[in-house]
């Protein structure tokens, strides 16, 4: 099995490279969708990815295949600030949306030559959303970026359940071009040493500034896992409606089928048993040290129950 991925990242390398000069889609016409690992993007990327012609351009940001982005010195959740320059990163950003950085690992969705004639460019990233703000002011998407929030708790349970995950929890002192909120809640921050405090805190950091921001839901389109779960064709129709773009009858087709990342046994048909697992993964000593820190980064959008919680 190895040899057998060996190869198929050696072609897909290959082709790639073929492909990049021939790939140039405009920016600005980018679909982008901006979520958490492990926070239900890759479900909604599929059921997107029914649109015809487009074709997906899987998580540019993931450090380890992205040297445009490690030689600018980006942590794996780097934060901009709104107002910044950075000509650099912008131009890595522009050449990333027109396809120029095209490699094995982000083709891996959507084939090399899908590129080339594809007429929508869907971009998934799970771990821009501080860079939200900074992104849609650089760039000015003509259709907004699709911003998906899930319950930090169940992003974490899901973490934790990840192979992937539970040797390489980025820690909470990391030193970034931009700290942001990392310094002013440094003290608090070094109090937290289990790995889900500090994945729960990592969410806080990284989703308060999408979420506080006062164009959230008007500059880009936010939607909650839980609902697009409850709720799936109605949430899928305000996105489609807000892009202007007819709602693929194939999207609806498979809106139960579970996600190519899924670990585990899934619950797809059960809804209210999906979205509360993580109850039973966290102790109510562990629930209850975590909403702590909700209650610390004043994140009131969810508490201990499943459901989002609605404000007047």
């Amino acid at each position: 099995m190895a040899t057998k991925h060996r190869l198929r990242h050696f072609l897909l390398e290959k082709a790639s490279r073929v492909c990049r000069p021939l790939i140039r889609h405009d920016p600005t016409q980018s679909l982008v969708l901006f979520t958490e690992p492990r926070g239900g993007g890759t479900w909604l990327t599929e059921l997107i990815s029914e649109i015809p012609g487009s074709a997906v351009l899987w998580e540019p940001l993931h450090l380890r295949h992205a040297p445009a982005f490690q030689a600018l010195g980006f942590s794996w959740r780097q934060y901009i600030p709104e107002n910044t320059l950075w000509p650099d990163a912008r131009l890595i950003f522009e050449q990333t949306f027109q396809g120029r950085l095209l490699n094995a690992w982000n083709c891996g969705i959507s084939s090399p030559w899908k590129f080339i004639i594809a007429n929508e460019l869907i971009v998934k990233f799970s771990r821009a959303n501080a860079m939200l703000p900074w992104l849609t002011r650089e760039f000015e998407f003509r259709r907004p970026p699709v911003y998906l929030v899930r319950h930090p708790f169940a992003v974490a349970a899901s973490q934790l359940h990840h192979p992937a995950w539970r040797k390489h929890i980025v820690p909470l002192d990391v030193k970034e071009r931009f700290p942001g909120l990392r310094d002013l809640h440094a003290d608090f921050l070094s109090t937290l040493k289990k790995p889900e405090e500090i994945l729960v805190a990592q969410w806080c950091l990284t989703n308060s500034i999408p979420l506080r921001h006062p164009e959230n839901n008007k500059r880009w389109v936010t939607v909650h896992y839980e609902r697009l779960m409850q709720q799936p064709e109605t949430e899928l129709r305000r996105i489609f409606d807000r892009w202007s773009l007819p709602l693929p009858p194939s999207s609806l087709d498979i809106i139960r089928k579970p996600s190519v990342t899924t670990v585990g046994p899934s619950d797809s048909n059960n809804i209210e048993r999906q979205l509360s697992r993580w109850k039973s993964f966290f102790t109510s000593r562990q629930i209850a040290s975590l909403m702590g820190i909700l209650e610390h980064f004043e994140i009131t959008s969810y508490g201990r129950d499943i459901d989002v919680i609605q404000h007047r």
